[in-house]
């Protein structure tokens, strides 16, 4: 069986490969019409690909240009910014590649990123599964359909599922680049090739707390902290949570607890650049200025019910299918401790205002066709 011989890795590399045309192909054959009847195609629209056009491409290009970091691109002083700088700085890539072209260089990102996106779905289901024909699965479902950022949503409706887990698996069925729900290279395409492998390092270090683990799960945490921050939360909530049940059976596994204490120490130090920047960025003369422009907070102390209960329905639902098969048919404790964990985490992750009593950016939280309404 090729999944199980030496073809194995040429295999994989094909099938990651494939993926990229899948997300690239139909748009240069797009292109390819368009310029055949003397008009001029634009890879890229104004009207679906706003966050690219207004940040993501212009700060890419800026580092094309020289700018390295790129500042806030509509402040006339030029300071530290609060965006997140390793997507834009694997965004700028293609543009060396392509002499600073646009056009081609988001194309490259769909290809290239989208393949990188394959293998790192295909490292998350074999952490999980420790199976390569469900990893091949996952991997293909993953990066094929929206399911990795909208599973919730489509359980709860047979049409919907159909439309987002079905009819999207194969691109060329609706094939313009905006229709498919992964391809924007900064967000998800590059922040998820951090996400991802720093999900896989969480569930490794939990199987085998070794100093290599904690390194390896202390750096790919710490660098989310560089790539975005709603991932960051919600992963390090799960750490928390990890943490203290590492804590509270000291006894029964004091090892386990040095390795986190030893995750703790990689992860400060990874994120000190950022702090150091966030310090430096406070005391500039910009701040007021950005955070007015881009730091939305919603206010106040409450749990967040509206949009979410069928959000909050489906994880209950997870977290007894975890008690059921890990905890009483296969006492894989530890591994429901682990799934539990991720769990809770997302209810930590949507109600993290009843800590701070504020949650940034808030027209990033939602759920369904709903934004949530500042709460003063």
């Amino acid at each position: 069986m090729i999944l199980k011989g030496r073809f194995f890795v040429p295999f994989l590399i094909f099938a990651a490969v494939l993926v990229g045309f899948l997300y690239t192909g139909p748009q240069i054959l797009i292109w390819r019409a368009v310029e055949s009847q003397g008009r001029t195609y634009l890879p890229i629209q104004y009207t679906i690909e706003t966050n690219e056009l207004e940040m993501d491409l212009p700060r890419a290009r800026e580092i094309y240009d020289g700018h390295l970091m790129p500042s806030e691109l509509f402040l006339s002083e030029k300071g530290p910014s609060l965006l997140n700088y390793l997507p834009v700085l694997f965004s700028s890539l293609p543009f060396f590649i392509f002499g600073g072209d646009v056009s081609l260089a988001h194309l490259f990102s769909g290809f290239f990123f989208s393949t990188l996106l394959f293998l790192a779905f295909y490292l998350l289901g074999f952490s999980v599964t420790k199976n390569k024909s469900w990893s091949f699965f996952f991997a293909f479902l993953g990066t094929l359909t929206p399911l990795a950022r909208y599973m919730v949503r489509a359980f709860f409706n047979w049409d919907y599922f159909l439309n987002l887990a079905v009819k999207n698996f194969y691109p060329l069925v609706k094939s313009p680049l905006e229709f498919l729900f992964l391809h924007k290279a900064a967000d998800p395409l590059i922040t998820f090739l951090i996400y991802l492998p720093a999900i896989a390092s969480i569930v490794w270090f939990w199987r085998k707390p070794s100093k290599m683990n904690s390194i390896a799960a202390g750096i790919l945490l710490g660098l989310l902290f560089y790539t975005y921050l709603h991932y960051w939360v919600y992963l390090l909530a799960t750490v928390g949570l990890l943490g203290f049940y590492a804590f509270l059976n000291r006894r029964r596994d004091f090892r386990r607890l040095k390795s986190f204490l030893f995750l703790a120490g990689v992860l400060t130090v990874t994120t000190i650049p950022y702090l150091v920047n966030y310090l430096m960025f406070i005391n500039s003369t910009s701040a007021g200025e950005v955070l007015d422009r881009l730091g939305v907070v919603e206010y106040g102390r409450y749990f967040r019910i509206y949009g979410v209960k069928g959000d909050y329905l489906f994880y209950l639902a997870l977290a007894a299918a975890v008690y059921v098969i890990f905890w009483k048919i296969r006492k894989k404790r530890d591994a429901a401790v682990l799934w539990w964990a991720f769990i809770l985490a997302i209810f930590i992750a949507w109600n993290i205002q009843l800590i701070f009593g504020y949650i940034p950016k808030q027209r990033h939280s939602y759920s369904g066709d709903h934004l949530y309404p500042t709460v003063s």
